[in-house]
């Protein structure tokens, strides 16, 4: 069967959105450890988020059959966004085991200073990466990875 991997429209947003509802939330291993994991998948922060990253035109869909089975949220970031992600994170105390993890990477991206490290003004943020559990393990993941970074023109030197 032919799989089509082709840039995320504004129009996918709500198949997408049940897409990671139905692929990526209930998959996730950090979302399957102990612990109370309220999350709203959907709520108005986080879709206004995907929308932005939809409208950078570097989100992905691969469409197998009609149907999503793969989808790769990205979008590109500066050293700012590492800083306002941290304040986000640190303006509350943690209280769910998904926010003590948000805070975490949160610090750890920041810390890492890739950008000064490599020298580079921007860079390409893999956000979600979810593939549909009946086609797993075959490359679908890699290719939508790799369509990213060989349509990215976000891999730029200072």
């Amino acid at each position: 069967m032919q799989t089509i991997v082709r840039e995320m429209k504004l129009d996918d947003i709500d198949e997408v959105t049940i897409f990671l509802r139905d692929h990526f939330y209930g998959n996730e291993p950090l979302m399957q450890t102990p612990g109370d994991h309220q999350i709203d998948y959907d709520d108005a922060k986080r879709r206004k988020y995907r929308l932005s990253l939809i409208a950078q035109g570097t989100s992905l869909v691969a469409i197998e059959a009609g149907r999503f089975v793969g989808v790769a949220f990205a979008g590109v970031i500066h050293p700012s966004d590492l800083e306002e992600s941290w304040s986000e994170a640190n303006e509350h105390k943690p209280k769910l085991l998904i926010e003590h993890i948000h805070y975490f990477l949160s610090d750890l991206e920041r810390s890492a200073r890739f950008f000064e490290r490599y020298g580079v003004v921007d860079a390409l943020y893999l956000s979600v990466l979810a593939v549909d559990a009946t086609v797993r393990r075959q490359g679908l993941g890699r290719c939508l990875v790799t369509a990213l970074l060989d349509d990215s023109e976000y891999l730029k030197v200072m």
